[in-house]
């Protein structure tokens, strides 16, 4: 049963995903004004938390200006420095194990202040951060 589980995660594991993106879109939300575009993987949870916010995902389900972006990226690369630094985004959601090339980037950290982090069970995907555009 335990190598079962350690191969395919129970709904408890998948569903903490999604809270965890519900819970960043709750500690922003208050500050995430009218329009602004927020780039997040889990297009879901996120649009439906901050409904007034533009949404920017990287795989170009509803942003199709993510598309060309596929092109250039680096291999298991989810979240592109390209794509941040050309649509400068007002925020960005992500989990911190995605962004390790964005906060060697000076570009990205004199552009962008971290604004929340929740540590995570998921050991493997980091925690989930979200940053704001100065």
């Amino acid at each position: 049963m335990g190598l079962l589980l350690d191969s395919r995660p129970g709904w408890s594991i998948l569903r903490e995903n999604e809270q965890s993106y519900e819970l960043a879109s709750a500690a922003v939300r208050p500050q995430v004004q009218n329009g602004q575009v927020v780039f997040a993987p889990d297009i879901g949870l996120v649009g439906w938390r901050l409904e007034n916010a533009k949404i920017l995902d990287p795989v170009g389900l509803v942003s199709p200006e993510s598309l060309p972006y596929h092109r250039n990226r680096q291999r298991f690369e989810v979240v592109f420095p390209q794509i941040v630094r050309e649509q400068q985004p007002d925020w960005v959601f992500s989990r911190s194990i995605y962004l390790a090339g964005f906060l060697q980037d000076p570009w990205f950290t004199q552009h962008y202040t971290p604004v929340y982090e929740r540590q995570e069970l998921l050991g493997q995907a980091g925690s989930v951060v979200v940053y704001r555009r100065r």
